[in-house]
C-alpha cells in the first residue's frame, strides 16, 4: 500500500435500497493456496518487487505464468499479458488478463478485480522505511493481495460467470498509484463497460478478525451485496469496519476517479509495514483466505445481476479510523530501529554496509559517516566475531542484542581497520498490539 500523501472530499451519500442476486457456488479459496503464492511472491529472489527492477520483472512474469496456468486469457497490450508504462521517468508492467462471461448479453461488461505486486525493492522506493540494501519482503504489503487476485482469477476460471471478469495486476503502486493509473487512461476494455472494481491491498495481518472494507458509499448497492457475503465468514472475520469513502492511498482510487463504484478490502498497517520485517511467516493466511472469499462472493453477485451498480459520490478517503496516527506511529518505530547502532546504514560499493551518517550517540563512539561494518561481536572478553557482509545481515546481528549491550564494530575507514566500542540503542517499543504477530501456517514443503 502506497504511503498516504493526499487527502480528497468529494460529496455527501445518498442511500438507496438496492436489489441484488445471491452468487452462484464457485470453487472455494483456501489458506494453502495463498500461502503457497505469498511465499513466491515474498522470496528472497524476488528482491522486493521493485518497480522496473529485475526482481519486478521477475515477479511479473510468475503473475503472468499464474493466470496462463489458471486458464485466464491475457487482455494486455499487443494479445499478451503485460501493459508496459513508463510514468515519471518509472518503468512498469501491468499484468491483464480476462475470464470471458457466458452470457451474451453481459460478458461485454467487466468486473474488475485488482491488487498491486510491486513493493519496495531493496528499501530504494520513496515510503520504504529499512535500510537501504535490505529486501524489502513486502508478504503483506502486497503479496497478499496479490495472491488473493489470483487465487480468484482461478476460481472464476474453473466457474466463469455471466459477466466477464478482468484480473488486473498492478504495479508502481508504490510510487503513486502509476500502474492503475496508466490502465484507467489507456484501458484495454474499455472503461465504460466496467461495472465495479474491487481491490486487495495488505489482507494478511488480520488481527482479532478484523477487516476493512471502504467504499461502500461509491455505490447504492455495495451493503446489501456485501452483507450477506460478510456473514458467511462471520467467523473468522468478525471485526468488520466498513468506510463510505472510495479513495485513498491504493489502487482502487484511480477507478473512484473514474466514477467507477469501488470495493477496498484492507487489514490495515502494522509494525512490519513497508519494512524488511514484512515476511511470509507472520501472515495469517486463515482469514486472509476469508477476506478472498468474500472478496470473490461480491464479485460473483457483481457478475451476474442484470442491473449495473449506481455510482455515488461518497464522502472522505475511505480509511480506518485512527490510520494516520498508526501510520505515524509505525514511521517512529522503523527510524528508531533502523539506527540503533548510532546512524543510518546503507550498502556501500561491494553491498557491505556502511554508515550514511552518523547521530550523536555514534559520533560520541568515534563512529564517522562512510565507516563501513565489517563485523560485530559483544563486549568483554575476546571477541566472537559475526561478519555482516550485507546491510541485513548487520540488521539481524544487532536484533539478537538488547538495549543497553555493549559491542564491538570491525570497521574499516580510509583503508585501515579499527575496532570501536559502544552500545545498542533502545529498543522502541511498539505500543499499538503485539509486537510480533506468528503465522498461523507452517511454511510450505520444498
Amino acid at each position: 500500500m502506497r504511503i498516504l500523501a493526499f487527502r480528497v472530499a468529494v460529496a455527501s451519500l445518498v442511500l438507496v435500497a438496492p436489489s441484488t442476486s445471491a452468487p452462484r457456488q464457485a470453487p472455494s479459496i483456501t489458506p494453502e493456496e495463498l500461502r503457497n503464492l505469498v511465499y513466491k511472491l515474498a522470496a528472497p529472489e524476488m528482491d522486493g518487487r521493485g518497480s522496473g527492477s529485475a526482481g519486478g520483472e521477475r515477479a511479473g512474469d510468475f503473475v503472468a505464468d499464474r493466470l496462463r496456468d489458471a486458464g485466464v486469457a491475457p487482455a494486455g497490450d499487443a494479445g499478451g499479458f503485460f501493459q508496459p508504462f513508463t510514468r515519471k521517468e518509472t518503468r512498469g508492467r501491468n499484468v491483464i488478463g480476462v475470464v470471458r462471461g457466458t452470457d451474451e448479453s453481459l460478458r461485454s461488461e467487466h468486473v474488475v478485480v485488482g491488487a498491486h505486486y510491486d513493493h519496495c525493492g531493496t528499501g530504494n522506493v520513496p515510503g520504504a522505511m529499512g535500510n537501504r540494501g535490505e529486501i524489502h519482503h513486502g508478504a503483506d504489503d502486497n503479496a497478499s493481495g496479490t495472491a488473493g487476485v489470483l487465487a480468484i482469477a482461478r476460481a472464476v476460471a474453473e466457474s466463469p460467470f455471466p459477466r466477464s471478469v478482468v484480473f488486473a495486476l498492478f504495479d508502481a503502486e508504490e510510487r503513486g498509484l502509476y500502474g492503475s493509473a496508466h490502465f484507467c487512461e489507456h484501458p484495454t476494455v474499455p472503461l465504460g463497460s466496467v461495472v465495479g472494481m474491487v481491490n486487495l491491498d495488505m489482507i494478511g495481518r488480520s488481527s482479532g478478525g478484523y477487516v476493512y472494507v471502504g467504499g461502500i458509499g461509491t455505490a447504492r448497492e455495495w451493503d446489501d451485496i456485501l452483507t450477506p457475503a460478510l456473514k458467511r465468514e462471520a467467523k473468522l472475520l468478525g471485526a468488520v469496519e466498513r468506510g463510505e469513502g472510495g479513495l485513498g492511498p491504493s489502487d482502487h482510487a484511480s477507478f473512484c476517479e473514474k466514477e467507477i463504484p469501488v470495493l477496498f478490502f484492507f487489514t490495515n498497517v502494522h509494525r512490519d509495514y513497508h519494512q524488511p520485517r514484512d515476511t511470509a511467516d507472520k501472515l495469517r493466511y486463515k482469514p486472509a483466505a476469508a477476506v478472498a472469499r468474500v472478496a470473490l462472493d461480491v464479485v460473483g453477485t457483481l457478475a451476474q445481476r442484470k442491473e449495473r451498480l449506481t455510482w455515488e459520490k461518497s464522502a472522505g478517503e475511505g480509511l480506518p479510523k485512527g490510520f494516520a496516527a498508526l501510520e505515524s506511529e509505525v514511521f517512529r518505530w522503523a527510524s528508531a530501529m533502523a539506527r540503533r547502532l548510532g546512524g543510518q546504514i546503507e550498502p556501500g560499493t561491494d553491498g557491505s554496509p556502511r554508515f550514511a551518517d552518523t547521530e550523536p550517540a555514534g559520533s560520541k563512539a568515534g563512529i564517522e559517516k562512510g565507516d563501513v561494518v565489517q563485523a560485530i561481536a559483544r563486549a568483554g572478553g575476546k571477541p566472537s566475531w559475526t561478519e555482516v557482509k550485507t546491510v541485513e545481515a548487520l540488521r539481524l546481528a544487532v536484533e539478537r542484542l538488547k538495549s543497553g549491550d555493549r559491542v564491538v564494530l570491525r570497521l574499516r575507514r580510509s583503508g585501515k581497520t579499527l575496532e570501536v566500542p559502544t552500545t545498542i540503542g533502545e529498543f522502541p517499543r511498539w505500543k499499538r498490539g503485539p509486537e510480533n504477530e506468528a503465522g498461523d501456517l507452517p511454511a510450505p514443503p520444498p
